[in-house]
C-alpha cells in the first residue's frame, strides 16, 4: 500500500487543470484551485518546510478554518514524514497552549481569524519557541508569502504506509488528554472503504462545512472525494444561506455534516414552507404524505426545494453524535435520504455505515468491508445477535494504540480495541448504538466532552470543594452539566444560600469561558452536600445524574418582574421568536437575563442560526458577532438595537440606484468613457486653476496592485490622486469612499462612480462585507486609494491611521503600499467649506512599500498603519 500523500499527488497529476477545491468569498463568488496548482503548491510547501528543518517524526500544527491551503499544509507535512496536528479553529488560547506542549510542534499554521489568534498573541509566542506562520484564508493566496518562487520538492514515496500522519489531541486543557496518532495505512484504507460503501465518483460533489480537524471532516470530507476526483466546496461561515448557496452553485449531491446541522437546514426549510400562501402549504403537507410511501418522487414533488439544495443531491451524511428521528422523517418526506456513520477519531474514523436501501434512524448500519465489529460482555466473551454490550472493533482502519502506552491497557483488549460504547447487532447485521460506558458527552454538534477536563478546570480555582460534570439529555441533544459544591469559606461574605448560588455559578461561568465555547455548561446546578461516592471516593455520577434528572422535573423557569422579553416591541419579539424556535422554550419564559449558553442551551452553531433567523426578521444582515462575548439574551438585545439603529439611519440609501454593485461593474465601457472624458477636464483645470504639482510617479510600480494611502483634508484630496496617477491605472484603481456621505442618493452615487470610480465602504454597519470587496479589488490585481485616517482632518493636521489598511496590506502579500502627501488642499477647501480658494496644489507619491513579511494578525494591522503614517509625515514638503 502506497503512503496517502503520494497517491493523493499521483490522481492530482492525471486531473490536470480540473478544479479540485473552491472557497466562497466574502465578497461573492469563488476562489479556485485546480488540481495541478493544487499539487504545485503542496510540493513547493513542502520544500519550504524542509529549507525549515522539518523532517521524519516531527510534527507541524495547524489552525484554521476549512480552506484549500488546510490540505495544502497537511500534504507538504506528510509529504516529510512528519506528521500534522490539526487543532480546532475555535480552541481557547489555554486549550491551544497546552496542545502544543505535549505536541511540541516545530512549526505551526494558523489563521488570522482563529479565536486564538485575535486574543493573546504573547501567550502563544510564549508557548511556542518555534515558527508561527499566519494566514487569511480570503486573501488571493494564504502560502505566498511562503512559497512564492520557490522550486516543488519531489514526491517522497518511501514515507512507510504505518507511519503516523496525523497526531489528534482528544482533548487539549488539563487531565490526560489522549494523543490518537493516524497512520496512513489507517486513513487510506478508511477512506477506500467509504468510496465502495457510498458509491461515491468523480460524478459527485461536496460542500465541506465541519472542520478538517474532525477526523469525520479529514476522512469523509478530504480524503473521499480526492480519491475519487469530485470537487469539493468550503463555505465562508456556517450560516444556512452561505451553505444552501453553496450547494446550489455547485450542484452539491453529498453534504456531509453532523446532525445539528442537518437540524438547522431543516429549520431552515420549515421557515421558508411556513412563509408561502395556505394553498402551497397544504400542497406540500399532501405531497409528503405521498413522497412517504414512494420516495423517489420527492425530487419532483418537491423540486423547488431540491434545486434550491443544487437540483443533483445524491443523499446527507450524519455522523458524530445521534441523528434525531423527526430530521430523519423531516428529509425522507422530501425525498432527501440521510444516511448515519458510526465511528471514532480512533478509528480513522467509520466503522459502519447505512445505505439507500437500509436507512433508517434506529441504527447506524453495516460495518466497512475491512472492519471487523463485534459485541461483548464485561468478561471478553463475544455476544451474539440481539444481545447488549460493549462495542469492540479490529482492522486495519483502527490505531494500533494512544501515544501514551499507559492509556493502552483499558482500550485494548488483545487486538480488539474497545470503543467504550454500548449497543447491538440484529439479525439482519446493522448495528445500534444502545449507550456509552465512557465517561464522555457527545453534543449535538458531534463535539466530545471529556468531563474531567472541566472539572479540573473548575477545581484549580480553589473556590469548590466538589465538581461533577454531567452529559444531561434535553430536546433530544446530549448537553453539559456542571455540578458544584462551592467551598462555603471562600463566600463567607454571602450569608444567605441563595446568594451562594448565584455567585458560585457567576464564577464558574467565567472560569470555563477559558475553554472552547462548546465545553460551556449549558447548565450549572450548586449543592451544598457531599456528592455520592463509591469506597474508593470516585463520584457516583448515576446518582448525581438521577438527582439531577429529578430536581429538573419539579424545577420551574422563574423569572424575575421586568425580566421577560417584551413582545410588543417588534425587535424583543423576533429576538424571542428566534430563541423560542431553537432552543424549544416558551415564548413567554424567555427572559432578558438568561444565559444563551447554560438557561437556553446555545453553542455556536446554534448562535449561528439564531442569526440569520434574526436577520431575515429584519431584513439586513448584521456586523458579525462573536459568541464568546454574549452572556446572556440581554447582551444580545443592546447589540441588536445597535444594529437596528444603524440601519434606520442609512435605510434612506439601502437600496438607492448605483450604491449597490461590485468593482468589475465600474469597468464596463460606459462607466470608463465618462470617467476618461472627466479626468481629461478634471487635469486641465486643476493645473489651470492650482498649478497642479506632481513628484514621485517614478515611485508607482506597474502590473502589481497598489493600495495609495494619502493624508486627508478636503474633498480635494479625492480629486487630486485621480488627477495625479497615470492614465493607465484611472480605470484599476477604486476610491474608498464613505457610503453615509457619497451614496446617500442616486445621484451622489452615478456622480462618484464616474468621477473617482468609488467604491462604498460601509464604516457604521456591515464592515466585513466593505473590507470584502476591497480584498476583492487587490486580488484582481487592481488598486486602491484609501485614507487611513478614516475622515477628513477638521484642521489640516495629521491624525492617527487606522489599522484598516493594515489589515488589507497585511493579508494581501503581493499588494504594495504607496504612502502619498497632498498639500495645498486644506487651504483650498477645507472641511465645512462651502467655496474653493485659489491656491497651490501638489501631489507626491512616496516610494511603495511592502508588507509581506508581516502575518495577518491585529498586532501586524497596527505596525502598518504606524509605518504608513510615518512614511507620509516623511513626505510633507518642508515649510
Amino acid at each position: 500500500m502506497p503512503n496517502l500523500h503520494a497517491s493523493l499527488f499521483s490522481l492530482c497529476a492525471e486531473r490536470g487543470d480540473k478544479v479540485a477545491f473552491q472557497l466562497q468569498k466574502d465578497a461573492g463568488g469563488y476562489r479556485k484551485l485546480s488540481y495541478k496548482q493544487y499539487r504545485e503548491q503542496a510540493l513547493r510547501l513542502s520544500k519550504v518546510l524542509e529549507k525549515k528543518g522539518i523532517s521524519a517524526g516531527d510534527r507541524v500544527l495547524i489552525a484554521s478554518e476549512n480552506c484549500p491551503e488546510w490540505t495544502i499544509v497537511a500534504l507538504a507535512t506528510m509529504n516529510l514524514g512528519a506528521c500534522l496536528v490539526p487543532v480546532a479553529s475555535i480552541a481557547s488560547v489555554l486549550e491551544f497552549r497546552n496542545i502544543l506542549e505535549g505536541s511540541r510542534p516545530k512549526i505551526c499554521f494558523i489563521s488570522s481569524r482563529c479565536q486564538v489568534a485575535r486574543q493573546n498573541i504573547d501567550e502563544l509566542n510564549a508557548a511556542h519557541s518555534g515558527e508561527i506562520f499566519f494566514w487569511d484564508i480570503q486573501s488571493a493566496s494564504p502560502l505566498e508569502r511562503l512559497i512564492a518562487d520557490v522550486i516543488p520538492d519531489e514526491v517522497n514515496e518511501k514515507v512507510a504506509p504505518d507511519d503516523i500522519a496525523l497526531l489528534i489531541y482528544t482533548s487539549g486543557t488539563t487531565g490526560n488528554p489522549k494523543a490518537v496518532p493516524i497512520s496512513h495505512r489507517n486513513i487510506l484504507t478508511n477512506a477506500g472503504d467509504a468510496v465502495k460503501a457510498i458509491s461515491a465518483s468523480s460524478d459527485d460533489s461536496l460542500v465541506s462545512v465541519l472542520p478538517l480537524s474532525h477526523m469525520f471532516e479529514f476522512t469523509g470530507g478530504f480524503v473521499v472525494p480526492m480519491l475519487v476526483g469530485a470537487p469539493v466546496t468550503y463555505t465562508k461561515s456556517l450560516r444556512a444561506d452561505d451553505l444552501m448557496g453553496a450547494m446550489k452553485d455547485n450542484h452539491a449531491t453529498i453534504l456531509v455534516g453532523v446532525p445539528l446541522l442537518f437540524e438547522i437546514i431543516a429549520r431552515n426549510l420549515q421557515s421558508k414552507i411556513n412563509e408561502m400562501p395556505a394553498p402551497i402549504r397544504r400542497y406540500f403537507h399532501g405531497a409528503r404524505k405521498i413522497v412517504r410511501e414512494r420516495i423517489e418522487l420527492g425530487k419532483y414533488l418537491f423540486f423547488p426545494i431540491h434545486y434550491m439544495l443544487g437540483g443533483k443531491l445524491k443523499f446527507f451524511m450524519a455522523g458524530g453524535s445521534r441523528l434525531h428521528p423527526q430530521v430523519f422523517e423531516f428529509y425522507r418526506d422530501l425525498g432527501i435520504l440521510v444516511l448515519q456513520g458510526y465511528g471514532l477519531t480512533e478509528t480513522s474514523p467509520v466503522l459502519t455505515v447505512t445505505n439507500p436501501e437500509n436507512a433508517a434512524p434506529d441504527h447506524v448500519g453495516k460495518s466497512f468491508a475491512s472492519v471487523e465489529i463485534g459485541i461483548f460482555n464485561e468478561r471478553a466473551e463475544r455476544l451474539l445477535a440481539g444481545q447488549e454490550g460493549e462495542i469492540w472493533a479490529r482492522g486495519p482502519s483502527v490505531f494500533r494504540g494512544y501515544l501514551d502506552a499507559n492509556q493502552n491497557k483499558t482500550a485494548f483488549h488483545q487486538d480488539w480495541f474497545r470503543t467504550g460504547d454500548l449497543g447491538l447487532i440484529d439479525p439482519f447485521g446493522l448495528l445500534h448504538i444502545t449507550g456509552r460506558q465512557k465517561d464522555i458527552i457527545v453534543t449535538a454538534a458531534g463535539k466530545n466532552v471529556y468531563p474531567e477536563e472541566i472539572e479540573a478546570v473548575v477545581l484549580a480555582s480553589g473556590q469548590f470543594l466538589e465538581a461533577c460534570v454531567l452529559g444531561i439529555e434535553e430536546n433530544g441533544h446530549e448537553q453539559v452539566c456542571l455540578v458544584l459544591v462551592p467551598d462555603r469559606s471562600k463566600f463567607k461574605k454571602l450569608l444567605q444560600k441563595d446568594d451562594v448560588v448565584r455567585e458560585a455559578k457567576r464564577l464558574a461561568t467565567d472560569i470555563t469561558r477559558t475553554l472552547s465555547d462548546y465545553k460551556w455548561p449549558q447548565r450549572i446546578e450548586v449543592v451544598f452536600d457531599d456528592l455520592p461516592k463509591t469506597s474508593t471516593k470516585k463520584i457516583k455520577k448515576h446518582e448525581v445524574r438521577k438527582a439531577i434528572l429529578a430536581l429538573g422535573a419539579q424545577k420551574e423557569h422563574i423569572t424575575r418582574a421586568g425580566d421577560l422579553l417584551n413582545l410588543d416591541n417588534e425587535l424583543e419579539k423576533i429576538l424571542a421568536e428566534a430563541i423560542s424556535t431553537i432552543s424549544q422554550r416558551s415564548i413567554l419564559e424567555i427572559s432578558k437575563s438568561d444565559s444563551l449558553s447554560q438557561e437556553l442551551g446555545f453553542d455556536s452553531l446554534t448562535f449561528v442560526e439564531l442569526l440569520s433567523s434574526i436577520e431575515r426578521s429584519l431584513g439586513f444582515q448584521m456586523a458579525a458577532i462573536d459568541f464568546t462575548a454574549i452572556r446572556s439574551v440581554d447582551d444580545l438585545l443592546n447589540i441588536l438595537r445597535q444594529s437596528a439603529k444603524s440601519r434606520k439611519r442609512r435605510s434612506i440609501f439601502a437600496t438607492v440606484p448605483f450604491a449597490e454593485f461590485s468593482p468589475e461593474e465600474n469597468k464596463k465601457w460606459f462607466w470608463k468613457v465618462p470617467r476618461y472624458i472627466w479626468t481629461i477636464v478634471l487635469r486641465l483645470y486643476l493645473r489651470k486653476r492650482h498649478g497642479f504639482e506632481i513628484s514621485g510617479l517614478e515611485n508607482i510600480p506597474s502590473n502589481t496592485p497598489l493600495l495609495f494611502a494619502p493624508n486627508h483634508t478636503s474633498h480635494f484630496d479625492m480629486l487630486s490622486i485621480v488627477g495625479a496617477v497615470p492614465t493607465s491605472l484611472i480605470h484599476r484603481t477604486y476610491a474608498v469612499a464613505a457610503k453615509d456621505y457619497f451614496f446617500t442618493s442616486w445621484w451622489k452615487a452615478l456622480l462618484a462612480r464616474i468621477f473617482v470610480n468609488a467604491l462604498a465602504f460601509d464604516r457604521r454597519g456591515r464592515i466585513d462585507e466593505s473590507m470584502a470587496k476591497c480584498r476583492e479589488v487587490l486580488d484582481n490585481g487592481d488598486s486602491l486609494t484609501i485614507f487611513p485616517e478614516g475622515t477628513r482632518s477638521p484642521d489640516g493636521k495629521l491624525q492617527s491611521f487606522k489599522p484598516g489598511v493594515g489589515q488589507l496590506l497585511a493579508s494581501h502579500p503581493k499588494a504594495l503600499a504607496v504612502p502619498v502627501y497632498i498639500s495645498g488642499a486644506y487651504e483650498i477647501f477645507p472641511k465645512g467649506s462651502t467655496q474653493v480658494k485659489p491656491g497651490l496644489l501638489r501631489v507626491h507619491f512616496g516610494k511603495a512599500i511592502s508588507f509581506s513579511d508581516l502575518p495577518p494578525i491585529p498586532e501586524s494591522y497596527k505596525k502598518v498603519a504606524d509605518r504608513l503614517r510615518e512614511e507620509v509625515v516623511r513626505l510633507k514638503p518642508s515649510p
